[in-house]
């Protein structure tokens, strides 16, 4: 959402928003590409990772990219 903010002061109020969730997760994020792969890798039966629910819920544009880059790997 930053990267679509249309003024400076909803880019800080985003900007914002994106420091608190980021913090709320600190330890589980997901911090690289591989991570994110890792994430989509689910064995069937089992419960989908939170760590990529956290991820998919934070995500812009460049979010959706790299999951489509994920499933074309």
């Amino acid at each position: 959402m930053e990267w679509e903010a249309k003024t400076e002061a909803q880019w800080r109020t985003e900007y914002q928003n994106a420091v608190s969730a980021r913090n709320a997760s600190h330890g589980g994020a997901l911090k690289t590409f591989g991570d994110l792969i890792d994430a989509h890798q689910r064995v069937p039966g089992v419960e989908r990772d939170e760590r990529l629910d956290v991820w998919n819920a934070g995500i812009d544009h460049l979010g959706m990219l790299l999951n489509l880059a994920v499933y074309m790997i």
